[in-house]
């Protein structure tokens, strides 16, 4: 992963309030935490999140936990199936949220054929 693609996510999870991110991605959702996690068949309320840590966390049979970025990437890969890369997530997430700035594959390259020549 590049440095430049990994600063986005940082940023985007910085940027993206988790509460925000799941009422989006969950309309039916009630607000309340704990709740059923949306990343495995779930019959007890095993999902919960900090706002004040941005993190996320599963007691169920994901039992992980991560920020905004990870969540929406194991969400697309439990709903989309296959391979999804960091890039397309956060494509995906700038969709949802288009005040987040864009991450420019293309500016990327120049950036990283600079280090190489630093």
């Amino acid at each position: 992963m590049s440095k430049e693609l990994k600063r986005y996510s940082e940023m985007y999870d910085e940027m993206i309030s988790f509460r925000d991110y799941y009422n989006r991605m969950f309309p039916d959702w009630d607000g309340k935490m704990p709740t059923q996690c949306r990343l495995h068949e779930d019959s007890t309320p095993s999902f919960s999140y900090s706002e004040s840590l941005k993190v996320w966390s599963c007691f169920g049979s994901c039992s992980t936990s991560g920020r905004v970025v990870k969540y929406h990437m194991l969400y697309l890969k439990r709903y989309i199936g296959g391979y999804v890369s960091l890039e397309s997530t956060l494509e995906d997430l700038r969709n949802l949220f288009p005040y987040l700035p864009k991450y420019h594959k293309e500016l990327d390259e120049v950036s990283l054929g600079m280090e190489v020549q630093e």
